[in-house]
């Protein structure tokens, strides 16, 4: 396989979304489940706490570090 599994970092995000996230976004900041608005910035949620209201996404604390740069350059489906 020469080619990415993914074909560009949106299609990336969007599975990330639906495998870390099945019940909606989880703040990092406050562990809060599925309460959040999107922000202004695009790919951004912002969590509905009061207390918290803070900006996360889905690659926030992920374990691959740069969240620039997602599986577009290489992530194949392991087999």
């Amino acid at each position: 396989m020469s080619e990415p599994y993914f074909q560009n970092d949106e299609a990336v995000r969007e599975m990330l979304e639906s495998v870390l996230w099945p019940h909606g976004p989880v703040c990092p900041h406050c562990d809060v489940v599925g309460r959040f608005y999107k922000a202004k910035k695009p790919r951004v949620y912002r969590c509905a706490e009061k207390v918290c209201r803070k900006d996360l996404t889905v690659t926030m604390k992920a374990v691959r570090g740069d969240p620039r740069s997602l599986c577009t350059s290489g992530c194949k489906p392991s087999t």
